[in-house]
């Protein structure tokens, strides 16, 4: 009796389908394979087999489908958790791990110097080596919240446009109680002509004039 037309059992049958798990199958022997088939009627439960394999295949092609891996609750994270201290408090070997994992990141942690060790905070720091001046450099002129802003090199910060042209102009440095108005109301337009000075409160009635530096009583 030839080998081909010998019937094998179910058990030689897993066998052979165990030991060729892995295996690369080339182009001919499919051919091969495919030819020997052809004419041959399946069975109903060679048929069925092969229907659930094909719907196992579009499931894992392509994207997952709504449902196909369940999503984590907060109460199997919670069992997650309790099973963890349970293993650590049952078993000795497994704690014994956990102490040690533990040990290893917090002296990683501790080892690793800071990134400012050794090094002088200040305002050298922000400042560019080649030019002298912060690497946000802008040439001296910024804007904020529509206001005009310049570099002022002995405070070493920018300061007001506004405030700086109108000290220039009385000549003097501006009280904290007085504050600078646009009269067009364009916040970045500081021209002279277009700044006026307004105080912000009065004492006793006493109000100090910014130009002559008179004192004058309001009624």
């Amino acid at each position: 009796m030839s080998k081909s037309l010998r019937k094998l059992s179910e058990e030689h049958k897993k066998k052979i389908g165990l030991g060729n798990l892995g295996k690369k199958v080339s182009k001919e022997t499919r051919e091969k394979i495919r030819l020997s088939h052809l004419g041959r009627e399946l069975s109903k439960e060679t048929k069925c087999k092969i229907s659930e394999a094909l719907k196992n295949k579009q499931n894992v092609k392509g994207r997952f489908q709504k449902g196909h891996i369940p999503q984590r609750t907060k109460e199997s994270y919670i069992e997650q958790g309790r099973i963890r201290k349970e293993r650590i408090k049952n078993d000795s070997e497994y704690r014994r791990k956990v102490l040690e994992n533990i040990k290893k990141a917090q002296g990683a942690r501790r080892g690793n110097p800071a990134w400012n060790s050794g090094k002088k905070l200040g305002k050298h720091i922000l400042k560019n080596p080649k030019t002298g001046h912060p690497y946000n450099w802008r040439g001296g002129r910024i804007k904020r919240n529509s206001y005009v802003f310049i570099w002022d090199e002995k405070q070493q910060k920018y300061i007001s446009e506004h405030r700086k042209i109108m000290e220039n102009y009385l000549g003097r440095k501006l009280e904290a109680n007085e504050i600078i108005n646009h009269f067009n109301g364009v916040k970045d337009d500081n021209r002279i002509e277009n700044l006026q000075i307004k105080l912000r409160a009065t004492h006793e009635g006493k109000v100090n004039c910014p130009f002559c530096r008179k004192e004058f009583l309001v009624q």
